[in-house]
């Protein structure tokens, strides 16, 4: 492999082993996780209050419930002592009789009417029940969607991160010293150490290239590595032949 090739390729390893520290360094992820956890938490909170208020709702049903049926006993007892034979024409006892029925009556209808308004309340509740345990699997359901991506990639990233610098001890062990100093100071200075170079311009730096570095790419007379004379990156070109046709067709428009 060429020493522009093994340079280009170091700079690659560096920039996808920067990437990958990154993402092991990057917390907005894991506290987006914290925070999706603690929601969950806060909603299945509110289940578990509604549930408890739902209990005290149906005790409460269930003791008025167990009234209404004493007072419709009380009820009955009453109009069998009205209808009994041996009541006669006691006008009197008739008449308190007949006014414990009606404050049974009364009491009964109040009670029912209370077990309406309970019946209305469960019910709202057991919706608003089914509502947060539909939005409790759903939060559950995307923490742990979200959480075993972010262990995937923090798990590739580590991967990576090995292999990258595997990747980058066997090629310094290939180069020289002089090679490595020249490219760790460019690094330093300026990232990325390397640019291409299209329409005889430095990508790295978007300025034009003068004719003599040009003319050392294109011909590759030099063995040495080419740096830009503005960015001081060092420079590589995927197509050559694009530069000569474009300096070739200057040179016929200049006659």
């Amino acid at each position: 492999m060429k020493i522009l090739d093994k340079i280009i390729k170091l700079e690659k390893c560096y920039t996808k082993l920067e990437e990958n520290m990154k993402i092991l360094k990057d917390k907005s992820k894991i506290i987006l996780l914290k925070k999706m956890q603690k929601e969950y938490e806060n909603v299945k909170k509110s289940n578990i209050e509604i549930g408890t208020e739902i209990q005290k709702i149906e005790k409460e049903y269930s003791e008025i419930e167990e009234n209404v049926l004493k007072k419709k006993e009380e009820k009955k007892q009453q109009e069998e002592l009205l209808y009994d034979g041996n009541v006669g024409c006691n006008i009197k006892f008739i008449d308190n009789v007949q006014s414990k029925i009606e404050n049974l009556q009364n009491e009964i209808d109040k009670l029912e009417e209370e077990k309406s308004v309970l019946l209305d309340n469960e019910e709202s509740l057991l919706n608003q029940k089914q509502k947060i345990e539909d939005d409790m699997k759903s939060v559950k359901t995307n923490f742990y969607e979200f959480k075993e991506e972010v262990l995937k990639e923090i798990q590739n990233a580590k991967i990576e991160i090995k292999s990258g610098n595997e990747q980058i001890q066997a090629l310094r062990d290939s180069m020289s010293e002089e090679v490595l100093n020249k490219f760790d100071y460019i690094r330093r200075v300026r990232k990325p150490a390397v640019a291409s170079v299209e329409d005889g311009v430095c990508q790295g730096c978007k300025i034009a290239l003068p004719s003599m570095i040009l003319d050392d790419i294109v011909s590759k007379r030099k063995k040495e590595l080419i740096c830009c004379d503005s960015c001081g990156r060092i420079l590589y070109c995927k197509n050559t032949e694009k530069i000569v046709k474009k300096r070739k067709s200057r040179k016929k428009k200049s006659k």
